[in-house]
């Protein structure tokens, strides 16, 4: 423990990534319960809806692994959705062992009414256009870099 240096910048980097994830998860929260949404929900819609966008339509796994949720709290997440009439789930036609989420009108619909939500829109205002691209390529390299190290945990944890 004599090495920890609370000025570390990777760990500064860290907690601001942390305590930013959970301002901007509580004020989605917060305005997704007024159309009686989740934020598990809507970030599970909006890659169903990605997913459609380039022509398929995704099966339970393809969302967990996007999620980076576990295949049992996906499956409940979406049983639960499909109960609140937002997706519904088909067997694949050619693969009866696999299932197909897609979403209903009613989801869709919600899910345009949750992207007009202010928070996101307010919170990122503050940012450029080029800020904002700056911001996500380097979120997405760090995020690259992080589900390395997941894989090699992963690889060595047998």
């Amino acid at each position: 423990m004599e090495d920890f240096n609370p000025k570390d910048e990777d760990f500064r980097l860290w907690a601001v990534i942390v305590c930013t994830r959970r301002a901007i998860y509580r004020a989605m929260a917060k305005e997704l319960q007024k159309c009686g949404l989740t934020v598990e929900e809507t970030a599970a819609m909006f890659m169903i809806s990605a997913i459609e966008a380039v022509g398929s339509n995704p099966i339970p796994t393809e969302i967990s692994r996007w999620l980076f949720r576990e295949p049992h709290s996906t499956s409940t997440l979406l049983v639960r959705m499909e109960r609140k009439g937002l997706v519904k789930r088909d067997k694949d036609l050619r693969r009866k062992n696999l299932v197909r989420v897609s979403l209903t009108r009613k989801g869709r619909e919600i899910f345009a009414r949750a992207a007009e939500f202010g928070p996101l829109h307010r919170i990122f205002s503050g940012l450029s256009h080029e800020e904002r691209q700056q911001l996500e390529a380097s979120l997405r390299m760090v995020w690259g870099k992080a589900m390395e190290e997941v894989t090699l945990e992963h690889a060595v944890s047998y």
